[in-house]
């Protein structure tokens, strides 16, 4: 943790800091959170600035955090590796999401879906708007999907 942070939030016991990020972070992180001490709701265009071609700069939807990963990582790159070694395609898979980090894998999931409570760009891209989170949005499609799952095993 860079000593420098400030935060309204505790620094919990044993955090380790360290003068160069490098230094904490193990050769198999795929992806960094940047909080800021204060809302910035440019945070995702600074720091797409600060690292352009060096890294892929998400966007979760709150104003004081950025997701930082290595350009080949995404949520739709790391299901598509996962769900590819036990043999499963885009086509087969259902995917919820409701802010701009999970564009990348609505986009290649098979079938997609956006809470009703999600970014406007996000039902836009999306194949169906389900109910939202406060009315347990994903629990539906979850059934949904398992209801036809049971149906195409009879």
């Amino acid at each position: 943790m860079d000593d420098a942070l400030v935060t309204e939030h505790p620094v919990p016991p044993g955090t380790p800091f360290v003068d160069r990020l490098e230094e904490l972070l193990p050769g198999s992180t795929l992806k960094l959170l940047v909080r800021s001490g204060t809302v910035r709701p440019d945070l995702h265009a600074v720091l797409t600035d600060a690292f352009g071609a060096l890294a892929t700069v998400a966007d979760s939807g709150a104003a004081d955090l950025g997701e930082v990963s290595r350009p080949d990582v995404s949520k739709a790159s790391t299901l598509a590796t996962w769900l590819a070694s036990r043999g499963i395609g885009a086509e087969e898979v259902w995917a919820c999401g409701d802010a701009p980090n999970d564009l990348p894998m609505l986009r290649w999931a098979g079938r997609s879906f956006a809470v009703a409570n999600a970014r406007r760009s996000v039902q836009d891209a999306v194949h169906e708007v389900c109910p939202a989170n406060t009315d347990d949005g994903v629990a539906q499609v979850l059934e949904r999907a398992v209801a036809l799952a049971g149906a195409t095993a009879r």
